[in-house]
């Protein structure tokens, strides 16, 4: 059964303020126990700040205040000590989106001298601009970031229209595509731990649907992958954007439109591909599987291929091309 728990709202009227609500842990932040606290504003301006993002302990909070300058990205780690984050030196508008586990890098966007650009921030190295996919209006924004601080995505302008990227210091700024149909619209909203998995929306010719990539397979249509490749029935459902996933890139959450044609949240689970060869799962081909495929020698019975795991290359028969890819993988 399906439950649905109403969190609640501040009441109407105060002005914007960062919150923390803590559990069971310690840190800077709280102490053991359960706790809640307003994590204060940026000195001066008007009093307006929000919290978007924790470290793995929740330590260290980023996101943006409000500065006499205007609106003003920070890292927090004592509360009421909000630290900005500088600029990229245009008109002054800065805003923090995720941070690393340990809290060391925070990323967002600011405003440079030529528009509005996705940034990494460290101690080190200040608020460092990552540039842009190459569009004619200059723009791009960092929306996550893996918990290492290596791998960052986002969204940036191209000639044909906006593009999801995938940012490392050894590639830099990589567009990921779009799906097919549609104008030319994606975004990366999402990260697995890793960086392998990347998780956001693409135009289609029939709207905004959420996409799953990674380096092997490129950008799919997640709602394709959950029925084509996993055989899972989604009879009515359109799957809109995928908003977060698990740090081993499993587990996908996002918003949709459900049978009913109400708007509804949703979770998924795209398991990872395994090595072919491994029929027993067990992450390694060995000894065992090579008698799990001689079990299996032969013609697949009816449907082909769920009924017949050995049957490597997909022609529904279990022979000598299935053994040489098993051994090919050989652990």
């Amino acid at each position: 059964m399906r439950s649905h728990k109403r969190i609640g709202t501040l009441p109407a009227g105060l002005p914007g303020i960062a919150l923390a609500i803590v559990a069971g842990s310690t840190s800077s932040l709280h102490a053991a126990g359960a706790g809640f606290q307003g994590l204060g504003d940026l000195p001066g301006g008007a009093f307006n700040s929000f919290a978007r993002a924790a470290s793995a302990d929740g330590s260290v909070v980023a996101g943006t205040g409000f500065s006499p300058s205007g609106n003003d990205a920070f890292r927090l780690v004592t509360p009421g000590a909000m630290v900005s984050l500088g600029s990229l030196g245009g008109p002054f508008d800065n805003r923090a989106w995720g941070i690393s586990a340990d809290g060391s890098v925070v990323v967002g966007w600011s405003v440079s001298p030529s528009g509005r650009e996705a940034f990494r921030w460290t101690s080190g190295t200040g608020m460092i601009g990552l540039g842009t996919l190459g569009g004619a209006t200059y723009f791009s924004e960092a929306k996550a970031v893996t918990p290492d601080g290596s791998v960052i995505v986002g969204l940036g302008n191209v000639p044909a229209g906006t593009e999801a990227y995938r940012w490392t210091l050894a590639d830099g700024m990589v567009g990921l595509g779009d799906l097919p149909g549609g104008s030319f619209s994606s975004a990366a909203n999402a990260v697995s731990a890793e960086g392998s998995v990347v998780v956001g929306y693409g135009s289609t010719l029939v709207g905004v649907h959420a996409f799953i990539w990674d380096a092997t397979n490129g950008m799919r249509d997640l709602r394709d992958v959950l029925i084509d490749d996993l055989g899972l029935d989604l009879t009515g459902w359109t799957l809109l954007t995928a908003d977060s996933v698990s740090q081993d890139g499993q587990t996908i959450v996002g918003n949709g439109t459900n049978p009913a044609g109400f708007a509804e949240g949703w979770i998924a689970t795209v398991p990872a591909a395994g090595i072919p060869g491994d029929l027993n799962g067990n992450g390694m081909v060995d000894i065992n599987d090579f008698l799990d495929l001689l079990a299996a020698w032969g013609g697949c019975a009816d449907p082909c291929p769920p009924s017949c795991p050995a049957d490597l290359d997909g022609d529904c028969n279990v022979g000598i091309t299935d053994f040489l890819i098993l051994l090919a993988n050989w652990s």
